[in-house]
């Protein structure tokens, strides 16, 4: 079951995100900063993904994935270990363009690292297309990602 993050729902959300920046090594700088995070940084992200009409979080499987998407563009998408291979990662993924679409937006992107076969699979299976668009990482010239968008 995917659903939409609960605005109190604070200390689930800042667990699988510090879960997903130690699993996700291009994410790691990342960590210290989410680490650093006060309690009241943490409620007001899940309030946002709560309520947002611009953002909004979902999650599945008891917590075992999550994307987020902003504006238009997935910010975010990670799967645990033990439930990738399963489908999870795109309904998350419909879960999401399903939201955008209600809200009037035309198309949802999403950056995907070439390298990343199981993260391309999961989101061509929720519709997304290659756009053509690749951009290099500043910090990481040799990591390449590619644009995908709904058609």
């Amino acid at each position: 079951m995917v659903r939409r993050i609960l605005s109190d729902e604070w200390a689930e959300l800042r667990d699988i995100r510090l879960r997903l920046l130690t699993d996700v090594p291009w994410r790691v700088e990342h960590l210290a900063v989410e680490q650093a995070f006060t309690q009241a940084q943490w409620e007001e992200r899940s309030r946002t993904d709560a309520t947002s009409a611009a953002r909004a979080g979902f999650v599945g499987c008891d917590w075992d994935g999550i994307v987020e998407v902003d504006d238009g563009e997935i910010e975010g998408l990670w799967v645990s270990p033990g439930h990738r291979r399963r489908g999870l990662a795109t309904e998350l993924l419909e879960a999401a363009i399903d939201w955008a679409a209600a809200r009037g937006q035309g198309r949802v992107e999403s950056w995907v690292r070439e390298q990343n076969a199981p993260g391309i699979a999961a989101h061509a299976a929720a519709g997304f297309v290659l756009s053509g668009r690749v951009q290099q990482w500043p910090d990481r010239a040799a990591w390449q990602v590619h644009m995908f968008r709904v058609p």
